[in-house]
């Protein structure tokens, strides 16, 4: 009995309303009893990312049209050869809603690379809509991406800040994009303050600050939102204790207490 991987890709419309209905549907239809490798899931901005030409040519596969994509789900499914069938079945009727676009499946080496493809271009095409981002990969439970999605799109208008997120959604691990132009000193200002309400919104969801990519510098300073007093008094003891000449990725991590 041997076995096999299959990719789906499912396309929602575009909108708000629309991406956060399809990822509540599909959050409430998570326990499928199907063993999921891996979703990836694209949120809206897409249209704006399309005038990349290498997305363009990825996303002109489709028989929908680029501008009517909103979300994107990317999702693996692996099993035994006599299972593999029942499981796609189950996942497709997960996912299928009112505003799914189409379901297209990946069985062969050449589709599913063409597909990933997608996933691999978005990131370098942030830079044709600003020259720099800002990248966070908070996480939060997945029944509370709805409500993550619904408040980085609010952020976003609040702030006059680009937002594009995209990630893993089969564990909520999702990076938060704000596009700005550095040179821009409003905008940088801005974006600061849209990324402390960013942070405060996961937290206010039961997430975390770093789901992936860990603390470093940029997010130290925010750490306090997360961790306790007690917790950070206790890891600064533990650092001094096997780095007592504070030698080890000095003045990362760790905010001063």
């Amino acid at each position: 009995m041997g076995m096999q991987i299959h990719h789906l890709s499912i396309h929602k419309l575009f909108g708000l309303k629309f991406v956060v209905d399809s990822i509540d549907n599909f959050c409430c239809n998570h326990t499928t009893g199907v063993s999921q490798r891996q979703i990836n899931r694209f949120h809206d901005k897409l249209s704006q990312l399309t005038q990349n030409d290498k997305i363009s040519r990825e996303a002109g596969r489709y028989s929908a049209s680029p501008d009517a994509i909103g979300a994107m789900l990317i999702i693996e499914v692996d099993g035994m050869n006599d299972d593999i069938g029942e499981a796609l079945k189950r996942v497709a009727a997960a996912a299928d809603n009112d505003e799914c676009i189409e379901i297209n499946l990946a069985e062969t080496p050449e589709a599913v690379e063409k597909l990933w493809k997608t996933r691999k271009s978005l990131s370098p095409a942030l830079r044709h809509v600003a020259p720099k981002k800002i990248n966070e990969d908070v996480a939060v439970p997945i029944s509370s991406m709805p409500a993550l999605i619904e408040g980085l799109e609010r952020l976003s208008g609040e702030h006059d800040i680009t937002i594009v997120n995209f990630g893993h959604a089969g564990n909520g691990n999702i990076h938060v994009n704000l596009l700005v132009n550095p040179d821009d000193a409003a905008e940088m200002q801005r974006a600061q303050s849209c990324l402390a309400e960013v942070f405060a919104l996961v937290i206010a969801l039961k997430g975390t600050l770093s789901g992936e990519h860990g603390v470093g510098l940029e997010k130290r300073d925010f750490i306090s939102m997360e961790i306790d007093p007690v917790s950070l008094r206790l890891m600064h003891r533990i650092k001094q204790q096997f780095d007592p000449n504070n030698i080890l990725n000095p003045g990362k991590t760790l905010p001063p207490i």
